[in-house]
């Protein structure tokens, strides 16, 4: 009602080498413990927050953009 065009960016366990992520927090306790546990259930793909910094760009560089809800995430 209140926004004609807009976007909503949907991502996974995002990551970089700046702050605190899982990834980092993984590197660290390999390094910390002789075993590490872990959830079997959950999955997901690490996405780089670069990446993530560079798709949106894009989206917001095209002059052909529409509303909508877009997902994005590094393959692997």
């Amino acid at each position: 009602e209140f926004a004609e065009e807009w976007i909503i960016i949907r991502t996974s366990w995002l990551y970089s080498e700046f702050g605190n992520n899982f990834v980092k927090t993984m590197l660290r306790l390999m390094n910390e413990r002789d075993k590490l546990n872990v959830v079997a259930d959950q999955y997901g793909t690490p996405t780089y927050a670069a990446d993530l910094a560079e798709m949106i760009l894009v989206i917001l560089e095209c002059e052909e953009w529409k509303s909508g809800v877009y997902h994005f995430s590094n393959l692997g």
